[in-house]
């Protein structure tokens, strides 16, 4: 019949709709030496035992339940087809929305990327100034440093010459006070000794 011929050329997986390819049944080797007579004797069996097909014109009633079955099996794979159509468009459908995740999680990693670059920018123009202030400090670090060296150097230039004046000046200082403090004592000792003589006159008179 019709049907039977039409879904024998068909793969299975095709009906189902799930894969598109199958694995086709392999022919039997009939060039086998163990079984050529067999073989032979098969074919020989089946030609003869395949019944006759009546003619057209023979009987109208095995043409019309002949054409009916016909129908019936064009019927049939026509269900299939239509089933094997919905499962690929269910696929299809499926398969889209999947695509169109995909694409969105696609979108927002791109976004999350911009954002990264933008803050490692960021961090990377803080690194590049914080190590221009560290180069800068090291600079002045640098700078007083060879200041300090040379106050030092100074400093142990003059230290000898600063003490001698110091002493020098030391010296005059207490010079100064001793004749200072001669003077103070002359004139106390002078206002004392006036006072004496009042004193001794006052008693005299």
């Amino acid at each position: 019949m019709l049907y039977n011929k039409v879904t024998a050329s068909l793969s299975e997986e095709s009906i189902n709709g799930h894969r598109a390819v199958s694995e086709r049944p392999k022919k039997r080797k009939l060039y086998d030496s163990n079984s050529i007579a067999d073989t032979s004797q098969t074919n020989a069996n089946e030609i003869e035992s395949t019944p006759e097909r009546p003619k057209i014109g023979d009987n109208r009633e095995v043409l019309q339940r002949q054409l009916w079955s016909d129908k019936e099996g064009m019927d049939k794979l026509v269900e299939c087809l239509g089933d094997q159509y919905r499962a690929w468009q269910s696929y299809s459908e499926e398969t889209l929305i999947s695509m169109e995740s995909l694409e969105q999680q696609i979108i927002e990693l791109r976004k999350d990327e911009t954002e990264l670059k933008m803050k490692n920018s960021d961090l990377l123009s803080q690194m590049q100034e914080a190590k221009n202030e560290i180069e800068t400090l090291e600079e002045t670090n640098k700078f007083l440093n060879e200041r300090l060296k040379q106050n030092l150097a100074v400093e142990t230039a003059l230290m000898p010459a600063l003490e001698t004046e110091l002493e020098v000046l030391l010296r005059d200082l207490v010079g100064k006070y001793e004749e200072a403090a001669k003077e103070v004592a002359a004139i106390s000792l002078a206002r004392l000794l006036t006072q004496l003589r009042y004193a001794v006159e006052g008693n005299v008179v």
